[in-house]
């Protein structure tokens, strides 16, 4: 009865243990934001030691009530605790090892790896936050790969879907580490540029459509594939994310009627007109 009590009392550590984990997870994800939970990776501290130390209020008993004489049930208990132990241990492990992984895996687009739309809304709200906080402007950078449709109706869309996957390699290969690139819907992209200025956008916006044009020429020899990006930078050209999203996609738009292929960072009076 009492191996019966002690087993039960486990299993009731461990659930409350695993709850405490999935809360100091949600809230370090509200703090650090979703930038940082994309590479959210295994934790030993968190899935190994503090279900050790909740766990172990149980052998602490057992120590107490050996001390009183009852030893030779104290080796019994040990051992079955102990084996009990080390398996909910290192289940507690693997599965918030494998939650992260999903989680992880439900913000990325599953063709070119990059982020996906969901990632890309949260990640813009904490770039506004955090723009605001700083009082450091950052810039978006929109863009569009030209003639997609045309490019599926003449050469079917595994093609087009190796043109995309193409893209992501050379955006990934060219951004900078605090960038945030997504993928938002099928020929579009957004790039979030921390601490970016109109001025550094532009710079950055040219450099990554070169990588673009040099991959593309070199994985695509003799077809004419181009892209065309947009530029808004908060909160100097836009003042919520609303207006961000809409100039970025203005500059975007005006670049395709004007001649595509091309680089245009958001100037009211000329999209306005």
């Amino acid at each position: 009865m009492m191996i019966t009590a002690i087993l039960i009392a486990l299993s009731a550590v461990d659930e409350v243990t695993g709850v405490l984990i999935g809360t100091i997870n949600r809230v370090q994800s509200k703090i650090k934001g979703l930038s940082n939970t994309r590479a959210l990776s295994y934790s030993p501290w968190r899935t190994l030691l503090i279900p050790f130390i909740t766990t172990m209020v149980i052998p602490t008993v057992w120590v107490a009530y050996s001390i009183n004489g009852h030893k030779s049930e104290v080796v019994v208990l040990g051992s079955v605790s102990t084996i009990a132990l080390l398996v909910l241990l290192y289940r507690n492990h693997l599965l918030s090892s494998d939650n992260a992984m999903l989680f992880t895996k439900a913000l990325l687009d599953s063709l070119t790896g990059l982020n996906n739309h969901r990632y890309f809304q949260e990640a813009l709200n904490k770039a506004i936050l955090k723009a605001d906080k700083t009082k450091k402007p950052f810039s978006l950078l929109a863009l569009d790969i030209d003639n997609l449709s045309d490019i599926n109706n003449q050469y079917g869309h595994f093609f087009g879907d190796k043109v995309l996957t193409t893209i992501g390699s050379a955006i990934t290969s060219r951004v900078r580490e605090a960038d945030e690139a997504c993928r938002l819907s099928g020929d579009e992209f957004g790039i979030i540029l921390p601490r970016t200025s109109e001025d550094q956008s532009q710079n950055i916006a040219r450099a990554i459509k070169k990588r673009i044009d040099k991959t593309l020429s070199d994985a695509f020899p003799g077809k004419a594939i181009t892209i065309t990006i947009g530029i808004s930078t908060y909160p100097t050209l836009a003042t919520n994310k609303n207006e961000l999203l809409h100039t970025a996609d203005g500059a975007l738009y005006w670049g395709k009627l004007h001649g595509k292929n091309n680089v245009l960072t958001y100037d009211p009076q000329v999209v306005e007109a």
